[in-house]
């Protein structure tokens, strides 16, 4: 009986873990919240009806993940759209890009620098990603997914995040790269 009571707790543990969303999800989710959260000028989109339009590079579970997770939703007002972008140069009428790790620091610190002053919304996933020139860089600590926030890059490219956005984030970097 008692090895019995084990088992199950066991086999509940495991499938309590299975249920947990993986890094990549919460990335997804994290990616898809942000554009709730930042401010961007109207020069950004070609009209008042253009998508919102979230472009990853690399990270091929984080873009499916959130393709399937913003069909039929919209952020401040606009259809939110998902583009698979190179990592050779920057891409026009994107407003959010995600520089997945496996691009390599070198690469990432290349495309940053290419939408450095642009009203596009930076974020990857590479350690000392602030320090590349990343607005907003995932962190993992305590096995939890993180973000650390660098308002000061985004305030180059013209946009704004929310106090509310700042206010989750780990660490706020206030230098420029």
């Amino acid at each position: 009986m008692v090895a019995l009571l084990v088992l199950a707790a066991v086999a509940q543990r495991a499938n309590a873990q299975a249920d947990a969303p993986t890094a990549d999800q919460v990335k997804a989710a994290y990616l898809q919240k942000f554009t709730g959260y930042v401010d961007w000028p109207p020069k950004a989109f070609a009209d008042p009806a253009a998508p919102l339009v979230i472009g990853v590079v690399g990270a091929d579970s984080v873009f499916a993940e959130l393709s399937r997770l913003v069909l039929g939703r919209t952020a401040q007002g606009r259809t939110i759209a998902v583009r698979r972008l190179p990592a050779a140069a920057p891409v026009p009428d994107v407003h959010v890009v995600f520089i997945g790790r496996e691009i390599g620091a070198e690469a990432t610190a290349a495309l940053l620098a290419a939408y450095r002053g642009r009203p596009v919304l930076t974020v990857t996933d590479q350690p000392r990603g602030l320090a590349l020139g990343a607005m907003l860089n995932f962190v993992e600590l305590e096995r939890r997914v993180r973000f650390e926030a660098a308002p000061a890059l985004a305030d180059i490219g013209g946009l704004r995040l929310s106090s509310r956005l700042l206010a989750v984030a780990e660490r706020i970097w206030g230098g420029l790269p």
